[in-house]
């Protein structure tokens, strides 16, 4: 049972008034309200601080995943031109021939550690180098050219190796193959330069 906060008098539950001293008993409704109102401020600033990390996801992930495709395509680049700097390296050596092999496993074990001393077998994606060589004369003892490609983020090759064309394609292409050959660069990412 409560107690008068005046002068101590025992009250009865429902009394709004000590029988003693006539003190007005405090009512507890005020505190549960007030206790609700918190509650609904503090879920109110809940679902404001979710909005707006919503918004900031919203705004931040497209453009980090965006980076992150970018940055594979530009490790892919590198690893293609350090590769053909190995294998030209190599036809320097071998009186204008290239490696005669026809994947990037034979490839490696042939440039490696003389000519290069890892060669990176996987692109950006972690999709396996495509390495490719012939000669006019289809002779299968040698090769004069060569094709080194990435098959992008989905892995896949567009066409046969020996039919590109040389040109750029959009930056943000990512499933677009990355193709070196013959000293240079024959399909890249606009933002590259052939050299």
């Amino acid at each position: 049972m409560p107690h008068c906060s005046g002068c101590g008098n025992q009250l009865a539950a429902e009394a709004t008034q000590c029988p003693a001293c006539g003190k007005l008993v405090p009512s507890e409704t005020p505190a549960k309200a007030s206790k609700a109102v918190w509650i609904v401020v503090g879920a109110g600033c809940l679902l404001v601080g979710l909005a707006v990390a919503g918004i900031v996801a919203a705004v931040f992930i497209p453009n980090f995943l965006d980076a992150l495709q970018k940055a594979k395509s530009k490790r892919t680049v590198a690893d293609v031109r350090l590769i053909g700097t190995a294998v030209e390296s190599y036809r320097v050596d071998h009186d204008g021939d290239v490696p005669a092999v026809q994947s990037i496993d034979e490839l490696a074990a042939v440039l490696e550690p003389e000519y290069l001393v890892t060669v990176p077998r996987t692109d950006g994606w972690k999709q396996p180098f495509v390495y490719v060589c012939w000669s006019p004369e289809a002779d299968p003892e040698r090769c004069d050219s060569y094709r080194l490609a990435s098959g992008g983020r989905n892995g896949e090759l567009e066409q046969d190796l020996g039919d590109y064309e040389e040109g750029s394609f959009a930056t943000t292409d990512y499933d677009a193959d990355i193709v070196y050959g013959d000293g240079e660069l024959v399909r890249w990412p606009e933002a590259h330069s052939t050299e």
